[in-house]
């Protein structure tokens, strides 16, 4: 299998990922044998550990998307040659049924192309293996992803209708008619206006089968009352039609869960510290009145920045702060997180999470 390594790495994220995500289904189990915080500190904890392996896996989803593409290109092109080579041997085969080869003949020349089918097949087979193996793989994190809400770093699937070529589509917009065949109206008279009820000739007859017009019946005027929610026939009497239940107001749609996020101090070390957001707006500063306060850097400003949520993505701003704030080493004044940055603010490093 030519992709073997790529796929025992990405395999041995995706069995450690499992291992964190399942110590967070039976730490949450045990909630009649242990205290809510004791709980909620070791979930924290493999929450952590296992956006760390996601930080690993998502890298090696293009890969595993490229190979699995490099595959099928390969596949698709076997099975085109192979379809060429059958039509050859067929063709072979009439020649021997009408006489025109013998049988030795129809075997000396139809070999190497028997030859060549089989070794085709024979890869043909080793590139399904090896494909089923891939995407097995590549659905595997996809649904644990999903179910830890965590983003899967998948190309999204082009949606059906959709064109992605650079050459504008035109539609057609040529006439209906034929330009021997088009209906030409007459020009009414400049000083003669149209009044309503005119009657208007636009140069068609009237087939069998249609309505005619002059002979049907006006149709009743209706008046909507909707302050009273009634309505009003033409004779002045009330018709029977509830406008408050005719116009059904369209379920709401559910709400996504809030994601949860944290920044880390000092991150895989003895001295690691964790402060979760728990509400819309996390401020930082050196000051006591900050959400955060760093109170041994200089380099931080009073109130020197604020982490806040907007709908359900967070973003750092800085708050005009003596040294400014850092997001992978660049200097921002405001930018969206996506899990996983370093952000520094002062001297004071930290890494930030989704979790």
């Amino acid at each position: 299998m030519e992709h073997q390594e790529l796929l025992n790495g990405f395999s041995e994220l995706l069995d450690e990922y499992a291992k964190h995500r399942d110590y967070i289904r039976r730490a949450r189990a045990q909630a009649d044998r242990f205290s809510p915080q004791v709980i909620e500190k070791v979930v924290l904890d493999h929450e952590i550990k296992s956006s760390e392996v996601a930080d690993k896996v998502l890298p090696k989803v293009p890969e595993m998307e490229s190979a699995i593409a490099g595959i099928d290109e390969e596949i698709a092109g076997i099975k085109s040659a192979n379809a060429e080579s059958s039509t050859e041997l067929e063709e072979l085969e009439l020649r021997r049924a009408i006489g025109e080869l013998d049988d030795a003949g129809f075997e000396e020349a139809s070999k190497e192309l028997r030859e060549k089918l089989d070794a085709a097949n024979a890869r043909l087979a080793e590139l399904e293996a090896e494909r089923k193996a891939l995407g097995d793989a590549l659905d595997r994190w996809v649904e644990m992803a999903a179910e830890a809400n965590q983003p899967d770093g998948t190309t999204p699937a082009e949606p059906e209708g959709v064109h992605t070529s650079s050459v504008p589509i035109q539609e057609d917009v040529s006439p209906v008619y034929d330009s021997a065949e088009t209906v030409e109206a007459e020009e009414a008279p400049e000083d003669e206006a149209i009044e309503a009820g005119d009657e208007v000739d636009f140069g068609f007859e009237a087939e069998a089968g249609e309505v005619d017009v002059e002979a049907a019946a006006p149709a009743a005027e209706v008046e909507l009352d909707l302050e009273e929610g009634r309505a009003i026939g033409q004779e002045g009497e009330e018709i029977g039609i509830d406008i408050e239940s005719a116009v059904e107001e369209p379920a709401p749609e559910p709400e996504e869960e809030p994601r949860r996020a944290l920044l880390l101090y000092k991150e895989g070390t003895a001295e690691e510290q964790i402060y979760p957001i728990h509400g819309e707006v996390l401020r930082i500063g050196r000051g006591r009145d900050n959400d955060l306060q760093i109170k041994d850097d200089s380099k931080v400003s009073r109130f020197h920045c604020r982490l806040f949520r907007r709908g359900n993505s967070f973003y750092i701003e800085d708050n005009k702060s003596s040294n400014g704030t850092l997001v992978n080493g660049e200097l921002i004044q405001e930018r969206r997180l996506f899990g996983g940055e370093e952000i520094i603010i002062g001297e004071t490093n930290f890494r930030f999470r989704i979790l």
